[in-house]
């Protein structure tokens, strides 16, 4: 389906190129003469859902009339403003927020001191995101990101305000959160105990291979073994 931004839809799934942020960037990125597969670009999730997308041709870009550059300009203006005022009124409810937890007040009381409003969420766990129809090869590296409010909570001790988080970035924030630990609960998840111990087994024999791997060096270099292709001497 298309996104509702078209590609401008800011990209939500965690990468590693951090040059990548929005639809645009991941489908002009793909080479437009390369084979079939090269043109299209990996799974990435967005707010509307996953997304894949397909270059099939590049056309020369057309400078803008003095117009239409008039328009775009305006418009980047005021999405910058509306950023700009967002990051400074969150930080102000934070502040406030802050120093009227401080004072002994609760953080629903604090809120409605200033009229806003809350959302309690009583478990904001690590709730795996549907992956059917994500090639597997993908699914660990876009599948795995919490949720903002868990990360911007993960290390704030209960009875305390974590630092404004920003989505989906820092840099080009659309939206902003403020959440108040009330409490923490030690759980026990099955699921997790098993993908942990899946984790260990995998580490423990990916160090095995590299000692291995590490000795078999060590003894081709200390009986001058030569490797040459596939034959050895």
């Amino acid at each position: 389906s298309k996104p509702a931004e078209g590609l401008d839809q800011r990209i939500t799934s965690k990468n590693s190129d951090s040059g990548i942020s929005t639809l645009a960037d991941a489908v002009f990125r793909a080479p437009v003469d390369g084979e079939p597969d090269e043109r299209l670009t990996y799974p990435y999730r967005t707010s509307d859902g996953w997304f894949v997308g397909r270059l099939d041709e590049a056309v020369a870009p057309v400078q803008l009339s003095y117009e239409e550059a008039k328009i775009r300009a305006t418009v980047d203006l005021k999405k910058k403003i509306a950023r700009d005022k967002m990051i400074a009124r969150a930080k102000e409810l934070h502040e406030k927020l802050s120093a009227s937890v401080k004072e002994g007040k609760t953080f629903e009381e604090s809120a409605k001191a200033i009229d806003e409003k809350i959302v309690v969420s009583k478990q904001p766990n690590l709730a795996k995101p549907d992956l059917s129809g994500i090639p597997i090869q993908y699914r660990a590296q876009f599948g795995g990101q919490a949720p903002p409010a868990f990360q911007a909570a993960q290390y704030v001790n209960p009875g305390e305000i974590a630092e404004v988080k920003f989505t989906p970035s820092e840099d080009n924030p659309e939206k902003a959160l403020i959440v108040f630990v009330e409490k923490r609960e030690v759980t026990v998840s099955d699921a997790y105990s098993s993908e942990l111990n899946r984790s260990i087994d995998n580490q423990a024999g990916r160090a095995r291979y590299l000692a291995l791997q590490n000795w078999l060096y060590e003894q081709y270099d200390k009986n001058q073994v030569i490797v040459v292709g596939d034959k050895q001497q």
